[in-house]
């Protein structure tokens, strides 16, 4: 069962908001539940617990806005892949960072929300390998399965979301990055390459991901194309 939810203050934007939910999971046959809340507060002071797979979090709630709430809900760990909604284009640089899978503008939900929303059932339950070459073999890696990618010595290393560290038979970073056709993947320095799903903070300096203390460097020279990928990245999503 994939639970989805979504808080709107607006009940009639919220009404629609769930029919398009629920035509798009109806088309692609996935059993799923849907719970709406017309605040914050009302959301975080709900009985059922039960475990929330998509929130789609209209930004401009009165009293605490959907921004807030994101990042109180980063603060305790969560890493539920969060929808935003809004009227205004500007609130995009306060929504980076706080496990946004993407930004939609009101007025652009029929167009855009039921190919998020197939996007991330696509990355989250069918989930797309990616053939990398090992020392005498090659293997088969769930793409969300990687945090980051990092060119030690002479050889790039795989850092997955479990701690485990695949080396890998590839020369060079640049070389992996060229045949990785997954466009959630982000160069942010030459020894980095980033799993933008798992991107918990971004700044114009540095990135940080779920799961891990450590923070990588964007590279100066490259830091406005850099960032331009990231935002293209939670405007237009990944291509699956």
């Amino acid at each position: 069962m994939y639970t989805i939810t979504i808080i709107e203050d607006e009940k009639q934007i919220r009404e629609y908001v769930k029919t398009i939910v629920s035509r798009t999971f109806k088309s692609l046959n996935i059993d799923y539940d849907i719970l709406t809340f017309a605040s914050a507060e009302d959301f975080i002071g709900r009985n059922n617990k039960q475990p929330i797979h998509l929130l789609l979090l209209d930004i401009e709630l009165p009293e605490m806005n959907g921004i807030e709430l994101a990042q109180q809900l980063a603060q305790n760990t969560s890493q539920i892949p969060i929808i935003f909604l809004t009227s205004f284009e500007g609130y995009m640089s306060d929504a980076f960072g706080i496990n946004v899978h993407r930004y939609i503008l009101k007025d652009e939900l029929e167009r855009r929300l039921p190919n998020e929303l197939t996007t991330l059932v696509n990355t989250h339950i069918n989930q797309r390998f990616i053939r990398f070459k090992v020392p005498d073999t090659t293997i088969r890696i769930e793409a969300n399965r990687i945090l980051y990618i990092e060119q030690l010595g002479r050889n790039p290393y795989l850092y997955l979301i479990d701690g485990e560290r695949i080396k890998l038979s590839t020369s060079t970073l640049k070389s992996v990055f060229s045949e990785l056709s997954d466009k959630r993947f982000l160069r942010t320095n030459n020894h980095i390459i980033v799993n933008m799903n798992h991107i918990y903070s971004f700044s114009s300096t540095k990135v940080k991901l779920h799961q891990i203390s450590r923070y990588f460097e964007i590279s100066r020279r490259n830091r406005n194309y850099i960032i331009e990928q990231y935002e293209t990245y939670l405007i237009e999503g990944s291509i699956l």
